[in-house]
């Protein structure tokens, strides 16, 4: 079984019978189809250069089909000897992955509009054409954990993408604010963040959404922060990670850009970008890391709530538990064609 986000390679293994003495003269051609179901697909040719290898791109296969690659190995004389076989392909069907602007914690202000975004969110076997239906939820977190979210919306706003909530809809509480995002197949995923609103004037903090919340450890970070101001009043911006208390001091180098940044007023409305970068192999495979990202104005008085923001990522770890084998185990130069396999890996979906 594969999936229609995966690509998927096929390799034809072909040899002489050991009586075969001049073989090596013998080059061997292959030629590939594809069928779905006993439909020949004409249009669909491998991506390999390599003629024993049919690879189909990423994208290229139905959901919820089922294919046959058929391959017909020949020799090029007068005879037209040649051998044919088949592998069937199964391609299953995908879930969703929900995304909820925000991260996993977000801060706003009874004085604004409150706004909740989904959009982000696709259908794993069909990213661009999938369509998604949502469900948003609500519990008070604090005061009253598992409390009615007062002011909340129920009506069949609750269904889309976004959600608008008036200013001074709800009460100034910490709530964990969540949506199912389901597909046509009935597939559904669910991701959810706590939200804190508080009752005086904040700046808008958020983090671009993360195409993946999974990264390589050996490549470079980079999130992408937008602080906007309500008011004509300068500002100060800070990113920081409880998970990397070397990250303030960075005497690792760990952070490539600033972590805090000044801005000026007159800048009501204008979103101002604030990037952090972290450096490749900086981070453990295998952990998880939250970063935050916090803005406040600076004539708040001293231990006034700014706002904030939180996203949490993992590094990504290598496939392990395999074994590569070689047949046949020895052989002669230019003579013998061997055959690679790589099986038994193990690595989870993401």
């Amino acid at each position: 079984t594969t999936y229609r986000w995966k690509s998927v390679s096929v390799t034809a293994a072909a040899n002489f019978p050991a009586c075969v003495v001049n073989a090596s003269s013998l080059p061997l051609q292959y030629a590939w189809k594809l069928y779905k179901g006993t439909t020949y697909l004409p249009l669909v040719q491998s991506a390999s250069k390599d003629p024993r290898v049919f690879k189909i791109d990423a994208y290229t296969l139905d959901a919820s089909s089922t294919y046959t690659a058929a391959v017909t190995v020949s020799i090029d004389t007068a005879e037209g000897i040649s051998v044919t076989d088949s592998v069937l392909l199964q391609v299953g069907r995908s879930g969703v992955n929900a995304v909820l602007a925000g991260g996993v914690a977000s801060t706003a202000s009874t004085l604004e509009n409150i706004t909740l975004d989904a959009s982000s969110s696709s259908d794993l076997d069909y990213p661009t054409t999938g369509v998604l239906t949502y469900a948003w939820s609500c519990i008070e977190f604090s005061p009253a954990y598992g409390g009615a979210c007062d002011g909340f919306p129920t009506s069949a706003a609750a269904s889309s993408s976004s959600l608008s909530i008036a200013s001074g809809s709800m009460p100034a509480y910490v709530y964990t604010v969540g949506v199912t995002v389901t597909n046509t197949a009935g597939k559904s995923a669910s991701t959810s963040l706590q939200l804190t609103v508080l009752e005086e004037r904040i700046p808008s903090v958020s983090i671009a959404a993360l195409t993946s919340t999974k990264f390589n450890a050996a490549e470079k970070l980079i999130l992408s922060g937008t602080v906007t101001a309500g008011t004509d009043t300068a500002m100060t911006a800070q990113w920081s990670s409880a998970d990397i208390p070397a990250l303030a001091t960075q005497p690792l180098g760990i952070a490539l850009t600033p972590l805090a940044k000044a801005i000026g007023g007159n800048q009501q409305g204008q979103g101002v970008s604030f990037q952090l970068a972290i450096a490749a192999n900086s981070l453990t495979a295998g952990l998880k890391y939250t970063f935050a990202l916090g803005a406040a104005y600076t004539t708040a008085a001293a231990g006034a709530a700014g706002a904030s923001v939180q996203v949490e990522i993992l590094m990504n770890e290598a496939p392990k538990g395999g074994k590569i084998t070689v047949t046949p185990a020895s052989g002669s130069a230019i003579f013998t064609e061997y055959l690679f396999a790589a099986s038994l890996w193990s690595d989870d979906a993401a």
